[in-house]
């Protein structure tokens, strides 16, 4: 009988867990986007098999991959607002943006939403993502899209195979294997756009941050105005530790934001 009355009480539990979170993230669409079109996006995102919808305060249709992990993005990106860092920054003033990282498109065109005259460098290695990241983009001239990975050098890599579209990898190669490509490293990106500056350089680069901040950092980091990045010691042991290496040799502030680090370098202000 006890065991019975647990067992119940158990399932309770998690059937109310359950509905208080689908009834939240219902709740954060009706709050951003309005009751009606709040419920449509949910609906588009969870269940429907059309592929976009249009969002009126970008004034464009976002594309997604039905029932995958776009739905996800989403929310963390325009209803979360994980990459929200305009309070933090004279937003007149951003004029150079570096989305790594991006995925779908959906932090590229958060950031046109938050900065209107920044152009954004949008890099994404893995070829799905970066076909729906040219889909969501095309039609911003302002918005570069590059299908390459940072590293801290020039050098050949490749994606690791992933089950998610949001989880991808990359790793050293060699010139001649199958699907290799040329790194870009954020000094070069600087060079070819001849930026004296990045206002904004938004990390997600699944453990590659390593590399990114264990060397060659001395010519970008300093020039960098606001970091906002997420740290992945779980995939890659030792991100952490280069990333707050490199950052604390310089006068950078520290913030945290839906699971993001945000660094504004002092010297800017």
């Amino acid at each position: 009988m006890e065991h019975t009355k647990f067992c119940m009480l158990h399932t309770f539990l998690l059937l109310y867990f359950f509905m208080y979170k689908f009834i939240f993230i219902i709740l954060k669409y009706i709050q951003k986007l309005g009751f009606c079109k709040g419920l449509q996006i949910f609906y588009f995102l969870k269940w429907s098999s059309q592929n976009y919808f249009y969002l009126s305060f970008l004034k464009k249709n976002i594309f997604f991959r039905p029932k995958s992990e776009d739905r996800y993005t989403f929310f963390e990106v325009f209803l979360k607002e994980c990459y929200q860092v305009k309070t933090l920054l004279q937003s007149d003033k951003v004029q150079n943006i570096i989305d790594a990282g991006a995925n779908a498109g959906f932090a590229s065109l958060y950031f046109r939403s938050q900065f209107p005259k920044a152009t954004i460098i949008a890099i994404e290695p893995e070829s799905k993502n970066f076909e729906i990241l040219v889909k969501n983009t095309q039609d911003d001239t302002r918005i570069i899209a590059q299908k390459t990975a940072l590293w801290n050098e020039s050098t050949f890599l490749k994606v690791k195979t992933s089950d998610s579209n949001r989880n991808f990898s990359v790793v050293k190669a060699t010139e001649n294997e199958q699907d290799a490509f040329i790194a870009s490293s954020i000094q070069d990106i600087m060079k070819q756009n001849q930026w004296k500056c990045i206002d904004v350089l938004k990390i997600d680069i699944e453990g590659a941050e390593k590399e990114v901040f264990s060397k060659n950092y001395e010519e970008w980091l300093p020039l960098t105005k606001c970091i906002v990045m997420e740290i992945h010691d779980d995939m890659k042991k030792g991100c952490s530790k280069a990333v707050f290496s490199a950052v604390t040799q310089y006068n950078f502030s520290t913030y945290i934001n839906e699971g993001n680090f945000i660094f504004i370098n002092e010297n800017f202000k």
